[in-house]
């Protein structure tokens, strides 16, 4: 059993097993993540386990022994200044059937109101599929995980939205890194937002380089291939292999099945990453685009961080390349055709064809 349940950040699991034997604990979290593990080998008796968690929620606590796997379901209610951690205690006290161990509440709330936007991240090993819904009774879904892998083996989440399918965050693929400063129409580059150098180990220390991924120019973006309007747009170019560079009319479906707040809709909420006010970010549709900015190599300097995000089509336009532009003070979003040597973010795409 586990007492007291539920409970503020810290438990106790008790087992009482009658064989020598090797028992090992888990503590599981609602969508499938290890939390914490154990492994003890225990006496015939009553033991003892010191359960921490560091997230309110619902979880599973199961004991693995030759005798079988037995599971309970847990509930922690606050983990203020609590840590993931199992701690085997040793033999049990008798306290099994003392009064008191379990409180009168069973019950659990979710901290959102009916009618709002739930963003749900869901884990199978190494993949990530974000989905998001506005509920107003227990429903059931089917997610589905597809592998969205870099050369360098980075896993990114991924976000169905209508008929297509994104990656949910920036490509951070890094083969080389030149210093912003540094630019061609004729060139392939590299850049992380605000290095001056040259070194990809040290770009990829950054803070930067972590939330908001790499900087391409154009043809960088392309890695070689045609201009394409197509949809798909077949242009691989430097995504994920399965995955392609999104053509200007892709862009446009998103943003139609979207509608007129198709910014909003697309951007991460709160103002931890984007300028304040955010006008208008819901992030109802699970893209969660981030304020990366984005640099020109003839004003020496990167530009925007905080307040806008701008993402690479496929496709040629008469001055430039297309590219979508969101802002933290407007919920729409903006086409323009860019210089090929402007720097700026790649989100992949892919059709359920």
């Amino acid at each position: 059993m586990v007492y007291p349940n539920p409970f503020s950040g810290k438990a106790t699991f008790i087992a009482h097993v009658q064989n020598p034997q090797t028992a090992y604990l888990k503590v599981i979290n609602q969508v499938g993540q290890l939390v914490a593990q154990t492994k003890s080998f225990i006496q015939p008796g009553e033991y003892e386990f010191a359960l921490s968690v560091s997230t309110a929620g619902i979880y599973s606590v199961t004991i693995t022994t030759d005798d079988g796997i037995a599971s309970y379901k847990v509930i922690c209610t606050d983990a203020t200044g609590s840590e993931n951690h199992i701690q085997y205690l040793g033999a049990g006290s008798n306290n099994l059937h003392q009064p008191g161990l379990k409180t009168s509440q069973t019950g659990y709330t979710l901290g959102y109101k009916s009618g709002e936007i739930i963003l749900y991240k869901c884990f199978s090993d190494i993949y990530t599929t974000i989905m998001t819904d506005s509920l107003i009774s227990s429903k059931n879904y089917l997610v589905e995980f597809s592998a969205c892998t870099d050369p360098d083996g980075k896993n990114y989440p991924i976000v169905k939205i209508g008929y297509q399918t994104w990656m949910a965050e920036n490509l951070a693929y890094l083969p080389s890194v030149s210093p912003i400063t540094v630019g061609s129409i004729f060139t392939p580059y590299f850049y992380v937002y605000d290095y001056y150098g040259s070194n990809t180990a040290e770009a990829k220390s950054l803070p930067k380089y972590t939330t908001y991924g790499v900087l391409y120019n154009w043809l960088a973006a392309m890695d070689g291939d045609s201009s394409s309007t197509a949809v798909p747009s077949g242009v691989q170019g430097i995504c994920p292999s399965g995955w392609h560079l999104p053509s200007d009319d892709e862009w446009t479906n998103l943003t139609d099945y979207l509608g007129a707040t198709a910014g909003g809709k697309m951007k991460e909420t709160g103002t931890g990453h984007w300028l304040s006010p955010n006008t208008g970010a819901t992030n109802a549709s699970g893209f969660t685009a981030l304020p990366g900015g984005y640099s020109n190599p003839y004003w020496d300097m990167c530009q925007f961080i905080d307040t806008s995000g701008v993402f690479w089509s496929s496709s040629w336009g008469g001055l430039g390349a297309y590219c979508r532009f969101m802002e933290s003070c407007s919920d729409g979003i903006a086409t323009y055709s860019q210089s090929s040597s402007i720097h700026t973010h790649i989100s992949g795409s892919r059709y359920d064809v």
